[in-house]
C-alpha cells in the first residue's frame, strides 16, 4: 500500500490543525518544564530495568512486554536523541501557551501531541507536512519550533510509552 493511501485524507489532518492554530494563545516567557523531558535520566534507568520488569508478566501483558524488550535499544536511542536535541537554553526560547488547560506548555509540544492524536500515532512525513502546513495557514511556527518538532514528537511518544 502506498504512503498516500495509508495516510488520512488532507482534510482529516488540515481541519484539526487549523482549529488548533486558531485556539492557541501565545504567552510571554519560557515554557514550563515538561516532566518527561526533566526526567530523561530516570527514564533511562527504567528502560535498563525492563528485562527484570518484563520477566514476570500477566498473560494479557506478555505481548507488550515482548515488544518493550525487542525495542529497548530503540527506546534508549530516542531518549538520547531527546537529550541531545533539546538543550535547556534552547527549550527556554520556545513559545509557550497561555490557554488555561495548556498553561505554559511549549506550543510545539502541544502541536506534536495533537498530530499524534489525529493520526492515532501513525507517523509519516507526508501527514506531518500536511498538518504543519495547515496549522501555519493562520499562525506561523518559529524556526526554533520547526527545529524542535522532531524532538517533541519523540518526547510525546516517550510519554505515551512510559
Amino acid at each position: 500500500m502506498s504512503e498516500a493511501a495509508e495516510q488520512p485524507h488532507h482534510d482529516q489532518l488540515g481541519t484539526p490543525a487549523r482549529a488548533l492554530s486558531a485556539s492557541y494563545e501565545i504567552g510571554i516567557g519560557p515554557p514550563r518544564v515538561l516532566g518527561a523531558w526533566a526526567h530523561l535520566q530516570e527514564t533511562l534507568l527504567w528502560i535498563d530495568g525492563l528485562p527484570e520488569k518484563c520477566r514476570v508478566t500477566e498473560p494479557q501483558s506478555s505481548k507488550a512486554a515482548e515488544w518493550l524488550l525487542d525495542n529497548q535499544y530503540q527506546i534508549k536511542r530516542a531518549v538520547r536523541l531527546i537529550d541531545e536535541g533539546l538543550p535547556a537554553a534552547y527549550y527556554r526560547r520556545l513559545p509557550r501557551l497561555e490557554n488555561p488547560e495548556l498553561k505554559a506548555l511549549p506550543r510545539v509540544f502541544c502541536l506534536a501531541q495533537e498530530y499524534l492524536g489525529a493520526t492515532q500515532i501513525q507517523l509519516s512525513l507526508t501527514g506531518l507536512v500536511q498538518f504543519v502546513r495547515a496549522f501555519q495557514e493562520n499562525t506561523p511556527l518559529t524556526s526554533a519550533e520547526l527545529w524542535a518538532l522532531p524532538t517533541m514528537l519523540r518526547l510525546v511518544c516517550l510519554e505515551i510509552l512510559v
